[in-house]
């Protein structure tokens, strides 16, 4: 009986707050990518979270809001990994990757209906939030990340407790992240060190690059291109 409410709870189909508090986290993780995106995709992306904040904001407070038949979702989820193939020449690498996966967080909003889509949806913003640590590495900009950290957590809140006002969600996001506080540092001064560098990708794998490398091999002098 316990297992059935449980399911039947994951189940239920979100409120309008609660979609409101899921487009905040998706811009949030979304607006420090776009340096990195190419135009048309950063323009892309842009046009799905309007379409979504269109849809959850126009309708009452606690209607099933009218979402696009699943059918369109996978001729574009189609259609854009085909877009992310064809331009950067593979699905694999930093770079293709990355501009996937913040393609499939912007649809997958346009797909939440219930919590447990908001739950995946979380855990997309979670990887797209860790993966701009590929291309931001000074503090100051770090600390702007927070606000991306401070929405997922207020988002992982509303789904668990979708009364409370915003002002006490962001009081409880803040609250949590501050008792992790201590684990952080933990595992910062306990964690070994890594000799190679995050993801042990430095630079794309999967990108061409000129110039001379470390080490060169007896008739390697041959494949050498020019560099400017």
């Amino acid at each position: 009986m316990a297992s059935r409410q449980k399911l039947e709870a994951v189940a239920a189909p979100l409120t309008r707050p609660q979609g409101l508090w899921l487009l905040a986290m998706n811009v949030a993780c979304w607006l420090p990518m776009v340096p990195h995106l190419p135009e048309w995709l950063a323009g892309l992306s842009a046009l799905l979270l309007l379409w979504s904040a269109w849809l959850r904001a126009s309708r009452e407070a606690t209607s099933l809001l009218p979402l696009p038949d699943r059918r369109l979702l996978m001729v574009l989820t189609l259609g854009g990994t085909l877009a992310i193939a064809a331009y950067y020449q593979t699905l694999f690498g930093r770079s293709a990757g990355v501009a996937l996966l913040t393609l499939l967080a912007s649809l997958k909003l346009l797909e939440v209906r219930s919590k447990r889509d908001a739950l995946v949806l979380v855990l997309l913003c979670c990887f797209l939030l860790l993966s701009q640590f590929i291309y931001i590495q000074d503090i100051a900009r770090i600390l702007t990340l927070l606000l991306g950290g401070v929405l997922v957590t207020a988002a992982l809140a509303i789904l668990e407790y979708p009364a409370h006002r915003p002002r006490a969600l962001l009081r409880l996001s803040g609250l949590l992240l501050l008792q992790s506080l201590p684990m952080m540092l933990l595992l910062f001064v306990l964690f070994p060190r890594i000799h190679t560098p995050l993801w042990g990708l430095p630079a794309d794998a999967f990108s061409a690059h000129t110039g001379l490398s470390d080490s060169m091999s007896p008739g390697a002098i041959s494949l050498l291109s020019q560099s400017d």
